[in-house]
């Protein structure tokens, strides 16, 4: 029997300018096409392969909003040729040749149009998270979109009321030079926009304070909580603090809300996107009442 054990990744889909969703909109489009838009990134192109709609709530049934989706995004990678071995055989065939062809990987997302909450399968080949965002941006014809990573409400809840703050510590791999849409001026981003002027591939900063002095804690938790939710790969982001003689130290990357689950194919069979997609939506359903609540303010605003 096949298995693969497979990881997601949770997001909030932001817009920063209005509140339509343009992204389900498309998608609504997208589900009546036979040939799928396709979107050219560099050397790939990306392209909705399978979309399904799917029942949100069968509660609700006859609800005219009452859906998910759930979809695989092919990858093709027109710069490289394809090729199949055999077990016992020294030859292989090669596939993919013409400039028009390139081979295809699946990633598999799934998205709920009522929270805004997209969940990514976390698949190294496939889609990285900023193809993701700029395969959205460009289905969308928006570039006021955003990808918000989805951090356990308690440890952020621990970082809203931590009194004091002696250092914050983080690492970003491959920084990208983003802006703070809702208010350019309140965070000082310098930091990775110097390491993406030099075309730096990573980037690690610790910014503390001496024996008896702290930093000053709003503008900080602004910053920590601003780089956690960007659409950087974001590897370390510690804060260091104390509450009252007692030192408290939040590791906010490993409070990301994640999953992992061990995929089955069945008897003589393959893991394919096709049972992955049948594998997110357990995802999902395991992780709703974390979404709810995480959601739950801002659908009421």
């Amino acid at each position: 029997m096949g298995s693969k054990k497979v990881k997601y990744d949770f997001f909030v889909l932001k817009y920063l300018e209005g509140n339509k969703d343009l992204f389900n909109e498309k998608l609504v489009k997208e589900y009546l096409k036979t040939d799928k838009t396709e979107v050219e990134l560099s050397k790939t192109i990306l392209r909705l392969g399978t979309l399904e709609k799917i029942k949100r709530n069968d509660s609700f049934a006859t609800m005219e909003d009452n859906y998910i989706w759930t979809a695989a995004i092919e990858r093709i990678n027109t710069d490289e040729e394809s090729y199949v071995g055999k077990k016992g055989e020294s030859t292989r065939k090669t596939y993919a040749t013409n400039p028009d062809e390139g081979p295809l990987n699946d990633t598999v997302f799934l998205y709920d149009p009522q929270t805004r909450v997209l969940i990514a399968q976390r698949n190294r080949g496939g889609v990285a998270l900023n193809a993701m965002l700029n395969f959205i941006i460009a289905l969308s014809h928006s570039e006021k979109i955003d990808l918000e990573i989805m951090i356990d409400p308690k440890i952020l809840d621990k970082l809203d009321k931590i009194p004091l703050i002696k250092s914050i510590e983080y690492s970003i791999a491959q920084p990208s030079n983003f802006d703070d849409h809702q208010n350019k001026g309140r965070t000082p981003f310098g930091d990775i926009h110097l390491a993406n002027k030099l075309k730096a591939d990573n980037l690690k900063v610790v910014v503390g304070t001496d024996k008896n002095e702290y930093l000053e804690r709003e503008n900080t938790i602004r910053k920590v909580k601003s780089i956690i939710h960007s659409k950087n790969k974001v590897n370390t982001m510690k804060v260091n603090g104390f509450h009252g003689e007692e030192e408290e130290i939040l590791d906010l990357v490993r409070q990301r809300i994640e999953h992992a689950d061990n995929v089955k194919a069945g008897r003589g069979k393959k893991v394919s996107y096709i049972h992955i997609m049948d594998n997110i939506l357990k995802a999902y359903r395991k992780k709703y009442q974390i979404i709810s609540d995480y959601t739950k303010e801002e659908r009421l605003n």
